[in-house]
């Protein structure tokens, strides 16, 4: 039989207070030291093609059709984010995707000034404890806990 991983406690607090749960595959270092590691589900969406702008608008002067993108969020993975929100506060990390998809508490952790860009490799960035990107999306997760 499979063990049943208990996710409370796969959060973790960083030192300002802010209580986060790694939804990615791989661990974030924060500039206080902490090593948040994944939780072990990754959070997931899909990619939906539509037409962008009218029929008419969507074939430009080159003959192509100009498609529009939006994400879906896996809903398997809404559940568990909303199986979760009962924790007051808690940020899920994820990737730029799964926040954009998700919209909030998913988000992205930023990295600080000398470890951003494409310069250093993902393993050597550092992430600041204060500041996530947050997108908003129409998912409402019906808790109180995110209105107090």
């Amino acid at each position: 039989m499979k063990e049943e991983i208990n996710m409370k406690d796969k959060i973790v607090k960083l030192s300002n207070g802010v209580k986060v749960i790694n939804t990615s595959p791989h661990p974030f270092t924060f500039e206080d030291g902490t090593v948040v590691p994944p939780c072990g589900r990754t959070l997931n969406a899909e990619f939906k093609e539509g037409v962008f702008g009218t029929d008419a608008m969507s074939i430009t002067q080159l003959g192509v059709k100009l498609l529009s993108s939006t994400l879906e969020p896996k809903t398997e993975d809404v559940s568990f984010v909303a199986s979760l929100i009962e924790e007051k506060n808690l940020l899920f990390l994820g990737s730029k995707i799964a926040a954009e998809a998700f919209g909030y508490p998913v988000v992205m952790a930023k990295p600080t000034a000398e470890t951003a860009g494409r310069g250093t490799p993902p393993a050597d960035k550092v992430m600041v404890i204060d500041q996530f990107t947050a997108w908003s999306s129409g998912i409402n997760y019906h808790h109180s806990s995110w209105t107090n």
